[in-house]
């Protein structure tokens, strides 16, 4: 099934030095000169993934937009978006004439993570930027306007409004020039979440896009390498990873799988010890594919999505230009 649609294709097949692909298609602008788009949100895979997505972008003539934030949940980045609209109260019950508010949250999880980036929103219809106050769990509206002051006695909705965020869900039904990568959910795992909320969570976040099945690639969650199979935190990797695969099988890219397997180590040029090789054939993550715990090395990175998502941009531009 197509992820990518352009309005205007080049079907220039050119040989390139990659084993896994033997040919690839070069994407044409727009007639307003705009390159197709690939949006990755998500936490810090997507984030420390930006390079090798910006390489791969540019080799098949789109543009690359990084919204991978370090330490975000699924709820924090359904926020950012717009998928989920979290709940505030408002101190004072009053929306100020000029000024900051502090909001406190009144949601089912007692915070939204502390990596929330400041966020451009609307508070029953007043402007202005969500920001997390402190490590105590208060939360700080600055209006963007002085104005008239708005009552506010009941639950809120921040609800964004940033440009940059508005572009990640565009206007036109056939999303012909945006793919949009989600990987967002394992801190939700650190943070305790319930499997069945996080569940419920990305299902909405995903199907807050208009046409998931045409333009979302969604990658698959793995472990921290300290992480034991008898813990909650891996039983709940490989639930929501069973569930997002079978939700959405025409979209779900498995990078647990990829890690488990003989190739990181040709791809990424990596000698694996004895642990590591015990460790995968025991479906446990190997440490020499980790820069930290819970984070893979640059090269790791780079292997994987070359290995996994270019094939997907590339296959689906094909089938596009078939059809």
């Amino acid at each position: 099934m197509a992820l990518l649609r352009p309005t205007l294709l080049a079907a220039l097949l050119t040989s390139l030095a990659l084993p896994a692909l033997a040919a690839d298609i070069r994407l044409e602008r727009d007639a307003a000169g705009q390159p197709p788009l690939i949006v990755g949100i998500g936490s810090s895979s997507m984030n420390r993934s930006a390079p090798a997505m910006e390489k791969i972008a540019a080799e098949i003539g789109a543009t690359y937009l990084n919204r991978g934030d370090e330490g975000s949940t699924q709820r924090d980045i359904g926020q950012r978006v717009g998928s989920y609209f979290t709940p505030f109260l408002v101190k004072g019950g009053m929306l100020p004439a000029e000024g900051p508010v502090e909001l406190q949250l009144d949601g089912e999880f007692p915070t939204l993570s502390f990596a929330i980036k400041p966020t451009e929103v609307t508070i029953l219809g007043v402007k202005g930027t969500l920001t997390r106050n402190g490590p105590e769990n208060r939360y700080q509206f600055d209006r963007a306007e002085p104005g008239r002051a708005v009552v506010a006695q009941n639950r809120v909705r921040a609800i964004p409004t940033n440009p940059d965020i508005a572009a990640l869900r565009p206007a036109d039904p056939g999303l012909s020039d945006k793919v949009v990568m989600l990987n967002a959910g394992k801190n939700g795992i650190k943070q305790g979440h319930p499997t069945e909320i996080m569940a419920r969570d990305l299902d909405q976040l995903i199907g807050y896009f208009d046409d998931p099945e045409h333009q979302l690639l969604i990658w698959g969650f793995f472990e921290d390498v300290s992480w034991d199979p008898a813990s909650p935190e891996f039983q709940k990797v490989l639930d929501l990873n069973a569930h997002l695969q079978a939700q959405w099988p025409a979209n779900y890219l498995d990078f647990r799988g990829w890690l488990l397997s003989p190739r990181p180590w040709t791809a990424a040029q990596i000698r694996p010890t004895p642990e590591d090789l015990d460790r995968q054939k025991a479906g446990r993550m190997p440490p020499s594919l980790f820069a930290d715990d819970a984070h893979l090395k640059p090269e790791v990175y780079a292997a994987l999505v070359m290995d996994t998502v270019r094939p997907e941009l590339v296959k689906s531009v094909k089938q596009a230009a078939a059809n």
